[in-house]
């Protein structure tokens, strides 16, 4: 073992950092504008640990901000080192070390994967949210779609320059591809919703159709690339592809507008229409990409089961999943949540009454009274699995 090696070890085990042995990947660094800060390092974020990910090592910088982790990393993929308010989207593989080191004049990186990370953070993927278009005031469609155009043809000049100089793994370069093309297209898709679901400025007949012409630049990659903007983006293109083939755009643009109670009856029909559709192309346009359908499939299928009551839909794809993942964790943990929500929209409420007094009674005892029930009460169990904090 060599003097460096020696000294990270020494660091891990007084800072109290799980350490492994062997093939141990090593991050270390120093930020100066967070002394004695937390820091964790996480991967794998998945529906499986509620999007929580994986948790590799924790710990505190100094007082000048340094910090050290050594952790067992299975196979190369982004890591999120998470430090204070901030975040970094770093690429890992086994048996690695990467320092990464706060400046002036930006961020340095030195070890044996430091040039992966020189391109995320020239790129702009480190950091992806700290990208600031300011067209949020009001909605700007051609603006704010010359400036993503803009930032994606600089990363894509930086993409071909590191590609075709340097020559790292098929896997990093996969998932390069999808974080830049994911991004630009997740972004712009989700550019209007503030003004349309938020504001409420527009509505979406408002939204230009040559706008949505940056879906022709979506492809769909042959294999995952564990890109999660890439992820990101083809549900939000699933969702646009479902909408252009029910032409629900020109339906609600022709249609008179019903009574409310049949307006709302109408809305969900058409919610769930679309859902169903979404499932169909999903399997269809990703029939020869199985991972990826596993990953956003399961994503849409949870999003079913926590914001709608589409009974016969959502227990229908549960059992297709099933069928098409036997065994994956995605589809236990699917079921489980299914069952649950049944339990819990079927629970009976049982209650008690007392008087003013506090003396329990029954309903015949308040016959002739003015009764006040605190409906949301302590008494009604269905309410508080509802509404815990009821």
């Amino acid at each position: 073992m060599n003097r460096c090696s020696i000294l990270q070890c020494i660091f891990l085990v007084c800072t109290g950092v799980e350490t492994f042995a062997g093939d141990s990947t090593f991050l270390t660094g120093m930020f100066v504008n967070h002394p004695s800060t937390s820091f964790r390092v996480v991967t794998n974020q998945s529906l499986k640990n509620a999007w929580a990910g994986d948790q590799l090592a924790t710990g505190t910088t100094d007082g000048a901000g340094n910090f050290s982790a050594g952790f067992k990393l299975n196979t190369e993929s982004q890591v999120l080192l998470f430090i204070g308010a901030a975040f970094y989207k770093l690429w890992l593989d086994p048996g690695a070390s990467l320092n990464i080191t706060q400046k002036p004049t930006g961020i340095s990186f030195a070890g044996s994967v430091a040039r992966e990370n020189k391109f995320m953070y020239a790129a702009s993927l480190m950091q992806p949210f700290s990208v600031n278009h300011g067209f949020d005031q009001k909605f700007q469609p051609e603006e704010v779609k010359t400036y993503f155009d803009s930032l994606e043809t600089g990363r894509w000049k930086l993409y071909h320059q590191f590609f075709t100089n340097e020559k790292p793994s098929q896997k990093f370069k996969d998932y390069c591809e999808g974080q830049i093309t994911g991004f630009t297209c997740f972004s712009l898709s989700q550019y209007p919703m503030k003004f349309i679901y938020i504001d409420k400025s527009i509505g979406l007949k408002d939204v230009p159709g040559s706008y949505l012409e940056f879906w022709k630049k979506f492809r769909i990659q042959e294999t995952d690339p564990g890109s999660d903007m890439y992820h990101n983006a083809l549900r939000d293109y699933v969702a646009f592809l479902a909408m252009e083939q029910d032409k629900l755009r020109n339906i609600s643009a022709q249609q008179e507008r019903p009574p409310q109670q049949l307006q709302v009856n109408a809305d969900l029909s058409r919610q769930e229409n679309q859902m169903a559709i979404q499932l169909q192309i999903m399997d269809s346009l990703l029939a020869d990409n199985p991972a990826t359908l596993a990953v956003i499939k399961a994503v849409q299928i949870d999003f079913m089961i926590k914001y709608f009551d589409f009974h016969n839909l959502t227990r229908t794809a549960i059992d297709k999943y099933a069928n098409q993942f036997p065994g994956s964790e995605e589809a236990r943990l699917l079921t489980d949540k299914w069952q649950e929500k049944n339990k819990l929209t079927s629970s009976k409420p049982s209650f008690t009454l007392t008087n003013n007094e506090g003396r329990h009674v029954s309903l015949q005892d308040l016959n002739g009274s003015v009764v006040y029930i605190d409906f949301w009460g302590s008494w009604c169990k269905a309410c508080l699995s509802q509404m815990p904090s009821s």
